[in-house]
Protein backbone atom coordinates (compact mmCIF):
# COMPACT_ATOMS: atom_id res chain seq x y z
CA UNK A 1 0.00 0.00 0.00
CA UNK A 2 2.38 2.74 -1.44
CA UNK A 3 -0.11 5.23 -2.41
CA UNK A 4 -3.45 6.00 -1.74
CA UNK A 5 -6.08 8.66 -1.64
CA UNK A 6 -9.14 10.36 -0.57
CA UNK A 7 -11.09 12.99 -2.79
CA UNK A 8 -12.62 15.93 -0.97
CA UNK A 9 -15.54 17.16 -3.29
CA UNK A 10 -16.43 20.03 -0.68
CA UNK A 11 -12.77 21.42 -0.49
CA UNK A 12 -12.24 20.82 -4.17
CA UNK A 13 -9.07 18.76 -3.09
CA UNK A 14 -7.70 15.28 -3.61
CA UNK A 15 -5.43 13.95 -0.75
CA UNK A 16 -2.79 11.72 -1.78
CA UNK A 17 -0.10 9.53 0.64
CA UNK A 18 2.73 7.73 -0.32
CA UNK A 19 4.39 5.47 2.16
CA UNK A 20 6.99 2.87 2.92
CA UNK A 21 9.05 1.92 -0.28
CA UNK A 22 7.91 3.81 -3.51
CA UNK A 23 8.12 2.81 -6.97
CA UNK A 24 7.41 3.98 -10.47
CA UNK A 25 4.87 1.16 -10.61
CA UNK A 26 2.79 2.63 -7.07
CA UNK A 27 2.56 5.53 -8.52
CA UNK A 28 1.31 4.34 -12.32
CA UNK A 29 -0.81 2.25 -10.17
CA UNK A 30 -2.21 5.62 -8.20
CA UNK A 31 -2.75 7.35 -11.24
CA UNK A 32 -4.99 4.59 -12.04
CA UNK A 33 -7.27 4.78 -9.15
CA UNK A 34 -7.63 8.21 -9.42
CA UNK A 35 -8.33 7.70 -13.43
CA UNK A 36 -11.18 4.82 -11.57
CA UNK A 37 -12.31 6.99 -8.81
CA UNK A 38 -15.93 8.78 -9.49
CA UNK A 39 -15.16 11.45 -7.34
CA UNK A 40 -11.87 12.13 -9.23
CA UNK A 41 -12.21 15.72 -11.20
CA UNK A 42 -9.28 17.07 -12.89
CA UNK A 43 -9.57 20.44 -11.68
CA UNK A 44 -9.57 19.74 -8.33
CA UNK A 45 -6.21 20.97 -6.40
CA UNK A 46 -3.87 17.91 -5.23
CA UNK A 47 -2.17 17.29 -2.33
CA UNK A 48 -0.01 15.12 -2.14
CA UNK A 49 2.03 13.75 1.32
CA UNK A 50 5.21 12.13 1.04
CA UNK A 51 6.67 12.45 4.71
CA UNK A 52 6.43 8.70 5.41
CA UNK A 53 8.28 7.21 1.84
CA UNK A 54 11.61 5.59 3.78
CA UNK A 55 13.12 5.22 0.04
CA UNK A 56 12.39 6.01 -3.47
CA UNK A 57 13.60 3.71 -6.38
CA UNK A 58 12.63 5.24 -9.55
CA UNK A 59 14.69 5.79 -12.11
CA UNK A 60 15.15 9.11 -14.59
CA UNK A 61 13.61 7.19 -17.86
CA UNK A 62 10.90 6.06 -15.23
CA UNK A 63 10.55 9.55 -13.57
CA UNK A 64 10.79 11.57 -17.07
CA UNK A 65 7.92 8.98 -18.07
CA UNK A 66 5.68 10.06 -14.69
CA UNK A 67 6.34 13.47 -15.16
CA UNK A 68 4.76 13.35 -18.63
CA UNK A 69 1.09 12.34 -16.98
CA UNK A 70 -1.28 14.96 -15.50
CA UNK A 71 -4.37 14.16 -14.98
CA UNK A 72 -4.96 17.57 -13.62
CA UNK A 73 -5.99 20.49 -15.14
CA UNK A 74 -3.66 23.37 -15.98
CA UNK A 75 -4.89 25.55 -13.42
CA UNK A 76 -4.71 22.86 -10.41
CA UNK A 77 -2.67 23.75 -7.60
CA UNK A 78 -0.60 20.97 -6.77
CA UNK A 79 1.16 21.02 -3.45
CA UNK A 80 3.74 18.27 -2.77
CA UNK A 81 5.16 17.63 1.14
CA UNK A 82 8.49 16.02 1.46
CA UNK A 83 10.22 16.76 5.09
CA UNK A 84 13.32 14.11 3.71
CA UNK A 85 16.09 16.37 1.80
CA UNK A 86 16.23 12.89 -0.38
CA UNK A 87 12.60 12.94 -1.17
CA UNK A 88 12.93 16.88 -1.89
CA UNK A 89 15.66 16.11 -3.95
CA UNK A 90 13.71 13.53 -6.05
CA UNK A 91 10.52 15.89 -6.13
CA UNK A 92 12.54 18.49 -7.43
CA UNK A 93 13.64 16.00 -10.89
CA UNK A 94 10.31 15.24 -11.16
CA UNK A 95 9.38 18.96 -11.42
CA UNK A 96 12.22 19.33 -13.95
CA UNK A 97 10.58 16.68 -16.47
CA UNK A 98 7.04 18.25 -16.03
CA UNK A 99 5.93 19.41 -19.65
CA UNK A 100 3.05 22.19 -18.20
CA UNK A 101 6.23 23.61 -16.19
CA UNK A 102 6.01 24.85 -12.52
CA UNK A 103 3.78 27.84 -12.00
CA UNK A 104 0.95 25.44 -10.13
CA UNK A 105 2.98 22.94 -8.28
CA UNK A 106 5.07 23.71 -4.99
CA UNK A 107 6.60 21.20 -2.85
CA UNK A 108 6.69 22.23 1.08
CA UNK A 109 8.62 20.97 4.14
CA UNK A 110 5.03 20.58 6.06
CA UNK A 111 1.56 19.79 5.64
CA UNK A 112 0.23 23.24 7.22
CA UNK A 113 2.37 25.40 4.62
CA UNK A 114 0.88 23.48 1.70
CA UNK A 115 -2.80 23.70 2.81
CA UNK A 116 -1.97 27.75 3.46
CA UNK A 117 -0.64 27.37 0.00
CA UNK A 118 -3.57 25.63 -1.23
CA UNK A 119 -5.64 28.68 0.76
CA UNK A 120 -7.27 25.41 3.01
CA UNK A 121 -7.64 25.84 6.84
CA UNK A 122 -4.89 24.53 8.89
CA UNK A 123 -7.34 22.80 10.68
CA UNK A 124 -8.74 20.92 7.96
CA UNK A 125 -9.19 17.36 8.66
CA UNK A 126 -7.73 14.78 5.89
CA UNK A 127 -7.39 11.28 5.98
CA UNK A 128 -7.17 8.18 3.68
CA UNK A 129 -9.90 6.26 3.54
CA UNK A 130 -9.01 2.36 3.71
Amino acid sequence: MAVRHSVYTKHRLVFSVADGYLTAADIHNHVQSLIADPDFEPRFDHLSDFTAVTDWNIRPGQMYGLARVSLFSETSRRALIAADDHIYGMLRMYLGYRSDGTAHTRIFPNREEALSWLGLPPDIQLEIEP
